[in-house]
């Protein structure tokens, strides 16, 4: 490390040598460790207070928030950045440092002063607290930025689902396409595909009309993507999607006049929700809103899973993804990623990755947030770790500050035991609460089923 006269000479030195995350649990009692955050992607808040300082909780123990950042470190210089989400800072691509971290949050002032800044920073270094980007467990990653694609389509050429040979073909019953609640959601649609050739020495341009199945995808400002489908042959499909797909939902159609459901079933697929309602959700009781992520699961989607659950109302949130490892891994995701305002939550930060280097799961437990105890949590862990007598997974307590413990929790094999994961998580923050559950397709997804079913 260079020596401090040296460091002050140079700002830039600070922003990339001094991880932000730990910096911010250092410097500022302000901040809460949102329940959104990741060790590669770190968010903090600032939750909403009374005239006597007290925190201001919601119905379901969620903490009101009034200042959200979200952290990240620069692809191009190494420098650790932060967004200041409730300000636009996503939208208006203003990213920020520590330097205005102090300045903002800290110093509160509203001109540059070097050496009072400096200083503050100066003081995190030279304490026992300092911890370096090298032995920090919050590990930043450069933001990945949501695919926003705006969905720019000629509406003359998405016309009503007349032509049904994708779905009759897959084996799906007339009734259940046409049916109300998902008929208004898939369409037909062409799409021109221009071809420019060489034919004598001069080009020419030709167009092809490609035809596709298309779901609707929607988010809270309407429609915003489609997720085309087209079969090439017996056993493959063509897929695209057109506009969003990060921030957008598959969804059944609503019914005149109804507020509530019955249950919320989430899939990976349009056609999984088909495929569900056909072989099950048709003979129930209840009434089903049906909601597909397109095969993936992003923290946008979670944000509108968790506004439907409220919005309507909803008795049971079905996950119903894919019956092998990457459907148990979006069940543990999606599980730590919602926040359901009509349901209970014991407000621990569940964080759920899986990458090449291994996987892993770690829990932040802020002691303003929960009343859970960590020893309590501990036990909980330990015992769900032992499988067959062998431990899966390695415990490490690290203890941030005398408000905050992470527990890290590293998976010894590549095999990862989502579904396990899943248990621990639905244990520790939501009680073993039967409003959550899962539903397994018997062969690798109810589109599957249906084919199996039909044999």
């Amino acid at each position: 490390m260079p020596s401090a006269l040296k460091r002050h000479k140079d700002l830039n030195w600070y922003k990339k040598n001094v991880n932000l995350a730990e910096f911010i649990l250092y410097i500022s009692d302000l901040f809460l460790i949102d329940k959104k955050s990741t060790l590669s992607q770190p968010r903090f808040f600032i939750p909403l207070r009374d005239q006597e300082g007290n925190m201001l909780f919601k119905k379901n123990g969620h903490v009101e928030k009034q200042t959200i950042l979200v952290l990240s470190i620069s692809k191009i210089d190494g420098n650790y950045l932060y967004w200041d989400v409730t300000n636009g800072g996503f939208e208006k691509g203003q990213t920020k440092t520590i330097i205005d971290f102090v300045q903002d949050f800290v110093l509160s002032l509203n001109s540059f002063d070097y050496l009072a800044i400096v200083n503050v920073i100066e003081q995190y270094i030279n304490s026992k607290r300092f911890i370096s980007p090298e032995v920090s467990c919050f590990k930043l990653e450069p933001f990945k930025t949501p695919e926003e694609k705006i969905l720019q389509i000629d509406k003359s050429n998405l016309t009503p689902y007349l032509d049904q040979t994708y779905l009759i073909n897959r084996g799906f019953k007339e009734t259940v396409i046409n049916s109300p609640i998902f008929y208004p959601t898939i369409k037909n649609y062409k799409a021109a595909n221009v071809i420019q050739q060489e034919i004598n020495g001069t080009t020419q341009t030709k167009t092809i009309w490609n035809k596709y199945t298309a779901f609707l995808l929607i988010n809270q400002t309407g429609l915003v993507g489609l997720n085309c489908k087209k079969q090439l042959n017996k056993d493959e499909t063509f897929k695209k999607i057109e506009g969003n797909k990060s921030n957008s939902l598959y969804l059944s159609a609503v019914l005149e006049n109804q507020t509530t459901f019955g249950q919320l079933v989430v899939t990976e697929s349009a056609e999984d929700c088909m495929a569900h309602y056909q072989l099950h959700g048709q003979n129930q009781n209840k009434s089903i809103r049906y909601a597909a992520t397109s095969g993936q699961v992003t923290t946008l989607q979670c944000d509108l899973l968790s506004q439907l659950y409220d919005k309507y109302n909803i008795e049971e949130f079905v996950l119903a993804m894919d019956n092998d490892t990457t459907g148990a891994f979006y069940n543990a995701k999606i599980l730590s990623l919602l926040e359901l305002s009509t349901l209970q939550n014991n407000g621990l930060n569940i964080d759920v990755q899986k990458s090449n280097k291994g996987s892993n799961f770690s829990i932040v437990i802020d002691k303003r947030l929960t009343k859970l105890d960590t020893n309590d949590i501990l036990k909980t862990i330990d015992h769900f770790n032992p499988i067959d007598g062998k431990q899966i997974f390695q415990v490490k307590l690290i203890q941030q500050s005398t408000q905050i413990t992470i527990i890290n929790c590293d998976f010894f094999t590549t095999k990862t035991n989502w579904n396990l994961v899943f248990k621990i998580i639905h244990k520790l923050n939501y009680n073993d609460t039967d409003r959550i559950k899962t539903m397994a397709s018997i062969s690798s997804d109810f589109t599957q089923d249906i084919k199996t079913n039909t044999l």
